[in-house]
């Protein structure tokens, strides 16, 4: 995951020595506005623990990429919450570099602490659904929607159900990368937790219709809420076709976050075995196609008596069947380049 933040956000000490951020643990905090009359606050959420994989310093900027581990397990501690809440308000407030409300102080969203509470975060599926209980419950996130990719995986077999998940996410300039493979089919699963407010709003699947078409959302009942599925089905290509996708659920309104965005560079890549198939069916129709009479009785001159009657008297037949074979191995040929077969255009 990665956050930007401005260099005037981040404690001196650490925005002078962002090499030395690599590699160290970090926890990921939720900064909830709060308002109480005439006064407004943070209260602070720890959300998961994680792991910096790199930091980038540009200009005003500074971008740190976070390798996301082990969820704050609110069940655990759900008997007394609000007793390791406010003590966790405790700590964050005795920091010098935090987040704050007021004008004429300092405001710092990455700042150096000390562990606190490490027993509490698991990478448990039950505290990740805890966490979300959690926050969804927050004032200001109820009309928000939660949810995670549970799978994603290429179907080998619809009928048969087969499938082979994907595991391995490369990355492009600090962007998460999958490597996905034209012609071919492939399924997201999204474990899907609604808004405690309002309507019913189902996700989204966003890439470039040039590249591939997607199928979905399908919805079904799934313990502890809902599981929603996509297909999207790459279309055949003989170039490498790097494109974005985007996974998120539409906002209520224009320029809103109500739900995770998350972005994806699909690098779809051609198939070899479909290349070779290509131009093998290239090569065998042409070679159809163009066949003459004459050739056939020239071909017939080499082999013994009867076979060389049978190709000059139905030369004619013979060569007018392979024209046709090899008509219908070009269509072939297109069809497993684009998907289509040949049409007339105009």
């Amino acid at each position: 995951m990665q956050f930007v933040y401005h260099r005037s956000w981040v404690e001196k000490k650490l925005r002078e020595n962002t090499a030395e951020l690599k590699s160290k643990e970090a926890m990921v905090v939720f900064c909830e506005f709060s308002e109480n009359g005439s006064s407004s606050k943070y209260v602070y959420h720890p959300i998961r623990l994680a792991k910096i994989s790199s930091v980038l310093s540009e200009g005003e900027c500074i971008t740190i990429l976070l390798k996301l581990v082990r969820f704050f397990d609110y069940e655990k501690i759900y008997y007394n919450s609000q007793v390791v809440i406010d003590e966790f308000q405790e700590l964050v407030n005795k920091f010098k570099f935090k987040p704050v409300l007021k004008k004429k102080i300092p405001k710092y969203f990455v700042s150096s602490h000390t562990e606190w509470r490490k027993d509490g975060f698991s990478e448990d599926e039950r505290a990740w659904v805890s966490l979300l209980e959690h926050m969804r419950n927050r004032e200001s996130l109820k009309d928000s929607t939660f949810f995670k990719i549970k799978k994603f995986s290429e179907v080998k077999n619809f009928q048969k159900a087969k499938f082979k998940d994907i595991n391995s996410v490369n990355y492009l300039n600090n962007k998460p990368a999958y490597k996905l493979r034209s012609g071919k089919a492939y399924q997201i699963i999204l474990q899907l937790f609604q808004r405690k407010n309002g309507e019913f709003l189902y996700p989204k699947i966003t890439i470039s219709e040039a590249i591939a078409s997607i199928t979905g959302p399908f919805l079904r009942q799934a313990p502890p809420e809902l599981e929603v599925d996509f297909i999207i089905y790459c279309k055949k290509t003989f170039d490498i076709e790097p494109t974005r996708l985007s996974i998120f659920v539409p906002p209520d309104s224009p320029n809103v976050f109500q739900s995770p965005v998350f972005d994806f560079i699909a690098d779809v890549r051609r198939s070899l075995g479909h290349i070779i198939l290509f131009f093998l069916s290239i090569m065998v129709g042409l070679i159809l196609i163009s066949t003459r009479q004459d050739y056939i009785t020239s071909v017939g001159a080499w082999f013994s008596c009867p076979i060389k009657q049978f190709l000059t008297a139905h030369g004619l037949l013979i060569s007018t069947v392979s024209k046709a074979l090899g008509a219908i191995i070009l269509a072939l040929a297109n069809f497993i380049a684009l998907r289509k077969l040949p049409t007339k255009l105009g």
